[in-house]
């Protein structure tokens, strides 16, 4: 607790941190004249992976590094759901 935030604060920043980025990381890319292709491949892939290990890691950073028990209660299944639908 090095910044000492409330709770809910606190579990926001961590979804919000852990959830995976957007297609800015492509444009900037393009930008910089990298390799387009392998960045929208690595924005792809973290897409997919988001869809297992966000809701696992929010459970594991709320309940283990908060220590928060049931105060607060996050919803794994309609987190499940919207990034399934954001996929499709």
């Amino acid at each position: 607790k090095t910044m000492d935030f409330d709770p809910r604060v606190a579990v926001g920043v961590m979804l919000v941190g852990s959830s995976p980025g957007g297609s800015t990381s492509n444009l900037f890319t393009y930008w910089a004249k990298g390799s387009v292709p392998l960045s929208i491949t690595m924005s792809a892939a973290s897409t997919l992976c988001a869809l297992f290990m966000w809701p696992v890691l929010s459970l594991l950073y709320v309940n283990l590094a908060l220590g928060l028990d049931d105060s607060i209660a996050i919803p794994f299944v309609n987190i499940v759901a919207t990034l399934l639908i954001a996929i499709v």
